[in-house]
């Protein structure tokens, strides 16, 4: 799933219950301020009465219609979060400690390579010595034989 699509889904479900919770509050608040009907005046048995279908209507779509719109506002203010870009905070500035190891760093990195450069000329020169020696003369490393 996308995560646009993700966050659309729970954070607009999430909306949509708590919104539609105070739809439920605020349909209560508004149904005590339904005037009543006054006496005499009542439906007769035929017709429906008209505060009981005001207050159930109330109660119904009050809720139901702060859910959705809840849910619609989350899902566009989403949709609009993807696709407007976002700036990107500058790249700060390393601090002096920090340029400091990394100079440390560097010096340590040259060294180690210089040190190789060198172990690798040195035991060039040494296998180029050793195939410049002539092979008929005796080694002059060894030791003497010894007589008895």
């Amino acid at each position: 799933m996308h995560p646009v699509l993700k966050r659309i889904a729970i954070y607009g479900t999430l909306t949509a219950i708590f919104l539609g919770v105070i739809g439920m509050m605020i349909g209560g608040i508004a149904v005590t301020f339904v005037p009543p009907t006054p006496a005499g005046v009542g439906p007769t048995e035929g017709e429906p009465n008209s505060d009981q279908e005001l207050i159930s209507t109330i109660q119904t779509r009050m809720p139901i219609m702060l859910a959705i719109w809840g849910f619609v506002f989350v899902a566009a203010g989403e949709v609009l979060l993807y696709i407007w870009p976002r700036r990107k905070p500058a790249p700060q500035e390393p601090t002096i400690d920090e340029q400091v190891k990394a100079e440390e760093q560097i010096q340590l990195l040259l060294a180690l390579a210089d040190a190789k450069a060198k172990a690798e000329a040195d035991a060039k020169a040494k296998a180029d010595a050793l195939a410049q020696k002539p092979q008929d003369q005796p080694n002059t490393d060894a030791e003497p034989p010894k007589s008895s």
